[in-house]
């Protein structure tokens, strides 16, 4: 533990129980002299600890301790066992509790040649590029209240929430949000999650009304605790706008391209930007599916626990 060089790391005691593998259960000592070589180095740099935070600085490090001398490589990282009674840790006493930190587990590697890899295929058509640019003449299009039932193109606004279909775990809770009904085939975007069977719900709609639809959550970047999970979809209209489109020539001004063939290309070039990073995005979640299939990898009932827990 050369990384705190004021004590001796040989000092500190350290027995190990591994009853509760892949969990190695350890019951850790800090002499009181040790104790007391920390806490003076401290207020001689003008830093006053006491209490939980020196009990917190004490048992990190006794895992830093643990780790380098058990040679452990964690990956769930340290537990601190609660004891019965708060911790009072007095002048001249050895600082003891007990943790755990899970060992580094001897992985059987299957046989990779065994994994059968579908790779999604997105196609760019010229279909596919009409649809974008409706969409870019909807976003930069002039827009103005409306009392209409909403239609492809327009946009509403109001409260929404989103959960876990079977647990009702809320993901998302929020109010003001803008959901636009789609034009062409394209699914609707709740905050970045496609909801396709919102987009029958919204035809139609208007203010005061309450939709409720239930969809599948795909794989999305940035969002891999919803990945695959069956969401409900609640939302509460409060108010409507109706979109006029802007021109295609208004489009090709907007993205100062030379001409309608330069604004088709480019629109091209960024489907095929987003595509390649969808599929990898798609691709990695299948292998990882894969593989976890074919290891078996033991947990750590307190990381059960505290997943049961949550």
């Amino acid at each position: 533990m050369s990384s705190n060089p004021v004590i001796n790391p040989d000092e500190i005691g350290i027995e190990t129980n591994d009853s509760d593998w892949p969990d190695v259960r350890m019951e850790f000592t800090v002499p009181a002299h040790c104790v007391k070589l920390i806490v003076d180095r401290l207020e001689s740099e003008g830093q006053k600890i006491e209490g939980p935070k020196l009990y917190d600085l004490l048992a990190h490090i006794c895992f830093e301790e643990a780790v380098s001398r058990l040679d452990l490589e964690p990956i769930w990282g340290p537990s601190i066992i609660p004891m019965q009674k708060p911790m009072v840790l007095r002048e001249g006493e050895d600082f003891c509790f007990t943790g755990c930190l899970d060992a580094r587990l001897d992985i059987e590697w299957p046989d990779f040649g065994e994994l059968k890899i579908e790779r999604p295929i997105f196609e760019i058509d010229d279909a596919l590029i009409d649809a974008e640019l409706e969409e870019q003449g909807l976003d930069i299009g002039e827009s103005s209240p409306s009392n209409e039932r909403l239609v492809r193109g327009d946009e509403a606004t109001g409260s929404l929430w989103i959960g876990n279909a079977e647990s009702d775990e809320c993901f998302i809770n929020s109010t003001g949000v803008t959901i636009r009904v789609p034009a062409g085939n394209r699914p609707t975007l709740v905050e970045g999650i496609p909801v396709p069977e919102l987009t029958g719900k919204l035809l139609g709609a208007g203010p005061g009304d309450h939709l409720e639809v239930v969809t599948n959550a795909p794989t999305l970047e940035g969002m891999p605790e919803i990945a695959g999970t069956k969401l409900t979809c609640r939302f509460t209209i409060d108010s409507c706008r109706r979109i006029k489109p802007a021109t295609i020539d208004e489009i090709v001004s907007y993205y100062e391209c030379p001409n309608i063939q330069g604004l088709r290309l480019q629109v091209y070039h960024s489907l095929e930007l987003r595509f390649e990073r969808e599929q990898m995005i798609q691709l990695t979640e299948h292998v990882l599916g894969l593989l976890m299939d074919m290891l078996e990898l033991p947990y750590p009932e307190r990381v059960l626990l505290e997943e049961v827990m949550r």
